[in-house]
């Protein structure tokens, strides 16, 4: 019994520190208390009652973010303007390239003539949904002909076409240089073609020639002829005259035998 009234008064004795009301002093609190947990209070943010710094922290992370979204839509408009910009100069330059191709094919066709057929061209779409003629050619043929002078003409005038475009295409020079060829040997062909027309026309000369030389010697043969033809006519003529005198003296012989005896007549006529 006297420990127990020991420990009893020396409980007694123990003081403890003052503990609001509401909350137990410590080592003296309800066990099943301690065990509940309690949830922590958020507060809102709020600038309120924060310092001069942490509020210059948060107004300059908002002026940054505006300035970056600034920042970003300046940036993209100057982007927009750069290509806005280059679909200008892209347009003006298909533009002229395709006044370029169109006045270039035009020409080769317009001196071509019956020798070019229409111009073909190929497109390039620009920016603005157009299509633009970014190349383009002229077929030009000439007729098969056996005649070098027609010839000479279709490869005289694809000459000309080819080098009609006043910037030609190495492909319109290399055009123009095989007409220029053909040409050569079209006049090369025509020189040959009147040399022998010179060579024939010599040789039909020389025989007219020949054949007046052989008519003048056949005129020049005919007098001989009629001369010796007249001899003989005047032969025969003299012996016509000889025997009509023969004939004219028999007759009279044979009037003198009548008349004399025919010994003296025949000794007359010896």
């Amino acid at each position: 019994m006297s420990n127990l009234a020991i420990n009893i008064s020396a409980l007694a004795n123990v003081t403890t520190h003052f503990s609001p009301v509401g909350k137990l002093a410590v080592g003296l609190e309800n066990g099943d208390a301690k065990e509940e947990v309690f949830a922590p209070v958020e507060e809102a943010p709020s600038t309120k009652g924060l310092g001069t710094r942490e509020q210059g922290r948060v107004n300059g992370d908002d002026d940054s973010e505006q300035q970056s979204d600034r920042d970003s839509a300046q940036q993209k408009s100057d982007t927009d303007k750069q290509q806005q910009q280059a679909d200008r100069e892209l347009i003006r330059q298909l533009a002229s390239r395709d006044r370029e191709v169109r006045a270039h094919e035009q020409a080769h066709a317009a001196v071509g003539g019956q020798y070019s057929g229409s111009p073909t061209y190929t497109f390039e779409k620009g920016p603005d949904g157009v299509n633009y003629a970014v190349g383009g050619e002229v077929s030009i043929t000439a007729p098969p002909s056996g005649d070098p002078h027609v010839t000479l003409r279709a490869a005289e005038q694809i000459q000309r076409a080819a080098l009609a475009p006043a910037d030609p295409s190495p492909q319109d020079r290399r055009v123009a240089a095989s007409a220029a060829q053909t040409a050569i040997n079209a006049r090369a062909e025509i020189v040959q073609i009147k040399s022998q027309q010179r060579v024939e026309e010599a040789e039909q000369a020389k025989a007219k020639q020949l054949e007046r030389v052989e008519e003048q010697a056949s005129t020049a043969e005919q007098p001989e002829e009629d001369q010796a033809f007249l001899e003989r006519q005047e032969a025969r003529k003299v012996a016509a005259r000889r025997s009509a005198q023969l004939g004219e003296q028999l007759i009279t012989s044979d009037q003198l035998e009548a008349s004399n005896n025919t010994g003296k007549v025949f000794s007359q006529l010896a």
